[in-house]
């Protein structure tokens, strides 16, 4: 069975940072940013916030005006 196309390139692209950056623990670039490898010490902090990257502001109409940072705040200080 073949992949979409938009789905083969996505895991060509972690094929390729599974290469460059995962073997050597180096920050990957992403959307102008460098996303960091997780410290084995700070693992349990880490795996205890992982719900908010999964979170969406579509989800719920009230937040759909909100960028996904604006929204991520607001559900802080609820």
């Amino acid at each position: 069975m073949k992949l979409p196309e938009a789905e083969q390139e996505i895991l060509d692209d972690i094929d390729s940072f599974k290469d460059r950056y995962f073997v050597s623990d180096e920050p990957i670039p992403f959307c102008g940013l460098k996303l960091y490898p997780v410290k084995m010490r700070n693992y349990v902090e880490f795996l205890s916030s992982t719900s908010c990257l999964t979170m969406n502001s579509f989800d719920d109409p009230r937040y759909a005006i909100y960028s996904q940072l604006e929204y991520l705040l607001i559900k802080m200080t609820d």
